[in-house]
């Protein structure tokens, strides 16, 4: 879920109607390299129950973790939960657009429930 999207709002208080600690946990760091981008799990209050990340890079290729060590795969594996500290490395590809990149990480959670860590501009 991501408690920014309407959908997700709760209408008779008008905020985020999942925990309100996994709405406003910040987890990963990223930066650019060479055109792409590497992500950083630093873990937070709900890391226990977290069981993959998701990310959607510029040319909209889903990729996700498939290891304790953030190793990412776009099909064809099983999910799995990076460890804290883990970086998941994703090289440009000849599709992606020029300049910023739009990225999107999303990570799942053990109680079925899903949440945009950063949608961003690299």
């Amino acid at each position: 879920m991501d408690c920014r999207s309407p959908k997700n709002q709760s209408p008779e208080r008008g905020r985020c109607a999942i925990p309100p600690e996994r709405c406003c946990t910040p987890v990963i760091f990223e930066m650019r390299f060479g055109g792409g981008c590497r992500v950083r799990w630093l873990g937070g209050q709900d890391t226990d129950s977290l069981t993959s990340i998701k990310i959607t890079v510029p040319n909209r290729i889903e990729w996700h973790t498939t290891d304790s060590a953030g190793n990412l795969a776009n099909s064809g594996t099983p999910y799995a939960k990076p460890d804290v500290g883990a970086v998941m490395k994703l090289h440009p590809a000849a599709d992606w657009p020029s300049g910023q990149k739009h990225v999107v990480v999303v990570g799942s959670f053990n109680d079925g429930a899903s949440q945009v860590i950063p949608d961003t501009m690299v």
